[in-house]
């Protein structure tokens, strides 16, 4: 009898684990199916948050960068600002101060003059290549805005301002134009300018370059055991009357144009054989024959005379300096552009 009892035990308790087996296999498949339905819409809800998280870009993120600081008047340079990653377009604009003016090239365009106070539309750009002139201040702070306004919008959705220095180094610091002013603060101990012709009535071949060179000496001391670094600097552009240097936003096609830089000897040791090439507008180009050493901290301030030009627009002025024994290449030249009125 007891025997009988235990089987029934036996076989009952195999016939409730296979059924619990099953159950848990039934889950199983019923959790697996559950799953595969949820996780769809999961990951998509993730992408989702991940692409507004990636997209999101307040106004603090919309920056700007100048290329320089402190700019020579009428010489070029680029403003750039950060993609915002919106349907939008950007907008530049500058304070208006007197004897200022600015012109602007956009998207590889024409070089034009733009009115301050009044928003410029750039479209998508995220760059744009300025040439500010100032006439009253050898230093002239120019304070510019960049705004970035979203399609659909009426107001901007991210501005930034900055700042950008123009000097103007043929005025004084008070303020007052002098003719063939010394083009730097430092104090000049000696100053032996090069004779220049001044004929009653000048006859130059077009094409051919007049130039005018000061040498300036800081009592120098040479190393013979130094480097050799020339710097060429472009100081500014404008027209020769009666021999000197009219300096000028621009150049009339009737004018003698000109172009004045400055070539520093920036190393320890006395550079004795040095040259300069130029490319100048008209399809000049110049080459200057040995010029005179520079000691260590010498510096010649050389204007450029040219005529030809013929028809308006805006001209390339490239100058190149070379020396032998040279330890620097990237401040041997300098490249800017003119513009040309009739």
């Amino acid at each position: 009898m007891n025997q009988v009892s235990e089987e029934k035990k036996a076989s009952l308790t195999k016939v409730l684990a296979i059924l619990g087996f099953l159950a848990v296999v039934i889950f199983a498949v019923w959790l697996a199916v559950q799953i595969v339905r949820v996780i769809p819409s999961a990951f998509t809800s993730l992408a989702s948050i991940a692409e507004v998280v990636y997209n999101y870009r307040g106004e603090e993120e919309l920056e700007v960068a100048s290329q320089k600081s402190v700019v020579n008047a009428g010489e070029t340079f680029t403003i750039t600002w950060t993609d915002m990653r919106k349907d939008g377009t950007y907008t530049f604009s500058y304070a208006c101060v007197d004897g200022v003016s600015v012109d602007m090239r956009k998207n590889g365009s024409d070089i034009e003059a733009i009115a301050c106070n009044t928003p410029v539309n750039l479209g998508s750009a995220n760059s744009v290549e300025l040439l500010i002139s100032s006439e009253k201040a050898r230093f002239t702070d120019i304070a510019y805005t960049v705004q970035f306004n979203v399609t659909g919008k009426d107001e901007p959705v991210a501005t930034k301002s900055s700042v950008v220095t123009i000097v103007n180094a043929s005025i004084p610091a008070g303020g007052v134009i002098v003719e063939d002013a010394v083009k730097d603060d430092t104090t000049v101990s000696e100053a032996t300018p090069e004779p220049v012709s001044k004929p009653a009535a000048p006859v130059y071949t077009p094409g051919t370059p007049k130039t005018v060179t000061k040498y300036v000496y800081l009592t120098p001391v040479s190393d013979p055991k130094g480097k050799i670094d020339l710097q060429a600097t472009f100081l500014g552009i404008g027209t020769i009357k009666n021999g000197t240097f009219v300096p000028k936003t621009s150049i009339s096609t009737d004018d003698e144009g000109a172009v004045q830089f400055e070539i520093k000897n920036i190393g320890t040791k006395t550079a004795e054989d040095w040259t300069y090439k130029a490319e100048l507008p008209a399809d000049i180009t110049y080459s200057s024959k040995d010029q005179k050493a520079l000691k260590p901290n010498e510096r010649a301030v050389i204007t450029l005379g040219f005529e030809g030009l013929t028809k308006s627009g805006t001209e390339t002025i490239s100058v190149e300096v070379a020396a032998k024994g040279d330890v620097k290449s990237s401040n041997d030249e300098f490249s800017t552009l003119v513009k040309v009125t009739k």
